[in-house]
């Protein structure tokens, strides 16, 4: 993963593509059931889309449905991306009581030029908890958190439906 910029909450453990995987495919939001499994090759790397993260976030990984080779894409339309899935964890593990290091919980993204929907699923609540809209290229996001782990659904609202997740 790239360097993203964070506040100082303890060292930043980046995840690979597999544990992001995994950790995703464990947390097992609802708003995933019609897509591939988060634990299958039909999702890739895209940490590199990170680029300000949370400070309390002290592991943080994403993937993306389709291959960045232009292999199978799943139900990606031609000339869109596949949807982006953010693991973000706490230091301490889920529940922690945080301070002032909880707020802003402040994620940057970089994206292509385009509308954008994000829904935010507490991994400790096992509930939708936030969701937002923006265009990117950047997009400025401020997930809801109250010390749990959280999983992010970054999708463009596709015309036409087809849309995997």
């Amino acid at each position: 993963m790239s360097d993203p910029k964070r506040g100082a909450c303890g060292d930043l453990r980046p995840l690979g593509v597999e544990e992001t995987r995994a950790r995703i495919a464990a947390a097992a939001p609802p708003f995933f059931e019609a897509a591939p499994s988060p634990a299958s090759e039909a999702w890739s790397e895209a940490s590199a889309a990170l680029r300000v993260l949370p400070r309390w976030a002290v592991e943080a990984g994403a993937i993306r449905l389709g291959r960045p080779d232009g292999g199978e894409a799943g139900d990606v339309p031609e000339g869109r991306e596949g949807p982006i899935l953010v693991w973000l964890a706490p230091g301490g593990g889920g529940g922690r009581k945080l301070g002032a290091e909880a707020f802003p919980s402040e994620l940057v993204l970089e994206v292509s030029r385009g509308r954008r929907t994000i829904s935010t699923w507490d991994c400790g609540k096992r509930a939708i908890v936030g969701t937002e809209t923006g265009s990117g290229p950047t997009l400025v996001l401020g997930p809801p958190f109250d010390g749990a782990p959280l999983v992010l659904l970054v999708r463009e609202p596709w015309a036409g439906g087809g849309a995997p997740l």
